[in-house]
Parts: C-alpha cells; sequence; structure tokens
C-alpha cells in the first residue's frame, strides 16, 4: 500500500509538500476483502493497539488468497517467480494485518483533503478507485 505510505507521510508533515501525485495508487482496502467487522474487533483485542508487539502479532496466521497464477500468465514466468530464494511465501504475519486494517482506517476518513495530480487508466481500475478518482479535490 505505497500509496497509504505516501499519504501518511504528507499528514504528518502537510505543510513540507505542496500535494500528492498518486499513480495507481493503493490507499484503501477493499470491502469485499475485508474480513467482518467483529473479526476485526477480535484481533485487536488479541493483538493490541498499533505498534505494540507481542506473542501473536509474530505469529504468520493472516489470511490470505494465492494471487500468483493470476499475476503470471506464463507458467514458466510462475515457475522462476516461485524458485526465487528472496521470496515470501508464507502467510502475513497478524500485526502486519493489524497495521493494514488501521492504516486503513485512518487514510479512509482523510483521503480526499490533500490536492493531488492522479495518472490512472480508467478500464481496467475498480469500483473504490474509480470513486476516490473523482472525489479527490484537483490541483
Amino acid at each position: 500500500m505505497g500509496g497509504a505510505v505516501c499519504f501518511s507521510s504528507y499528514l504528518k508533515c502537510p505543510n513540507f509538500w505542496d500535494g500528492i501525485i498518486f499513480v495507481a495508487p493503493m490507499c484503501k482496502i477493499s470491502e469485499e476483502v475485508k474480513p467482518p467487522q467483529w473479526v476485526i474487533d477480535l484481533l485487536l483485542k488479541i493483538i493490541g493497539p498499533s505498534g505494540s508487539i507481542n506473542f501473536f502479532g509474530k505469529l504468520p496466521l493472516s489470511p490470505s488468497s494465492d494471487y500468483d497464477e493470476l499475476i503470471f500468465k506464463d507458467k514458466l514466468v510462475l515457475q522462476a517467480f516461485r524458485e526465487v530464494p528472496t521470496a515470501y511465501n508464507r502467510k502475513p504475519r497478524l500485526a502486519t494485518a493489524r497495521e493494514l486494517l488501521v492504516s486503513d482506517t485512518l487514510t479512509s476518513c482523510r483521503l480526499y483533503d490533500p490536492p493531488s495530480w492522479k495518472n490512472h487508466w480508467l478500464y481496467f481500475i475498480p469500483y473504490s478507485t474509480i470513486l476516490f478518482f473523482f472525489r479527490m479535490p484537483q490541483i
């Protein structure tokens, strides 16, 4: 979620920046992919607040799907990708899931505030990105 990192940097020191340039931004987790709210609440109670460290946060138990076959159409490229020794082939840790959910919540309420210039093709992007594109003020 590089767009969320860019947006966080802007929010920490808005006077330092003139605005944000989003190119294919990933700032929000789609509601279709998020777990139910009770699961999010349970996760936050078990793992603790954002930035805290405990045993449960280090467990690689976050549910995630394998999108490798959707990303790589060529079977040779897919095989080469899976054989890379530095590739992270495990599930994300619970603390990572917590930080993604917390950053999604924080950026969702203030995402449309800063001036921005967006460069994104509209013919293949999901509905949430189209909403983002048209609600953000232009510079």
